[in-house]
């Protein structure tokens, strides 16, 4: 019996590991969403390299391709039409990892493309890394007391 009651614990671990990794995924979308929007900052943490003198000014008249109104120019944020961005997603998750990535070919593709051109930007930088390391470990301590108070027993 007392390996039945360890199984459900390990079951409902294994599902809290999990859900904390979901949890602590999309946070790590909003947080690398944050950083190219707001700051224009790569995964090294420096500012992406700065948008050509001529795409900056065909960006700040509305000329862009797919682009509705005029866009900032101080600094690359990655968002001409959004679509982009907005396909930034929490792909897969498992109980030891998540991946992260585009719902769709054509964003990866201009992920790809804006990768080449302005550098990594799509990985967490460090000081991201360690937020989300403190975040996870928050959310199982949650998990784990849960589980602990409330053992399901399986006989």
């Amino acid at each position: 019996m007392a390996f039945n009651v360890l199984d459900a614990s390990i079951s409902a671990i294994n599902e809290g590991r999990r859900k904390a990794i979901k949890t602590v995924s999309l946070q790590a979308v909003e947080m690398i969403t944050d950083r190219v929007q707001q700051e224009g900052k790569a995964s090294s943490g420096r500012k992406m390299a700065k948008y050509s003198a001529a795409y900056a000014l065909v960006r700040s008249k509305g000329k862009a391709k797919g682009q509705s109104g005029s866009l900032q120019t101080a600094h690359v944020d990655l968002t001409v039409t959004g679509q982009m961005m907005n396909n930034l997603k929490v792909i897969k998750t498992g109980t030891r990892a998540a991946k992260i990535g585009f719902s769709n070919k054509e964003a990866q593709d201009k992920a790809n493309n804006t990768t080449n051109l302005k550098g990594t930007w799509i990985k967490p930088t460090k000081g991201e890394q360690a937020e989300i390391r403190e975040a996870f470990a928050d959310v199982l301590s949650d998990v784990i007391g849960k589980v602990n108070k409330k053992t399901v027993f399986k006989i």
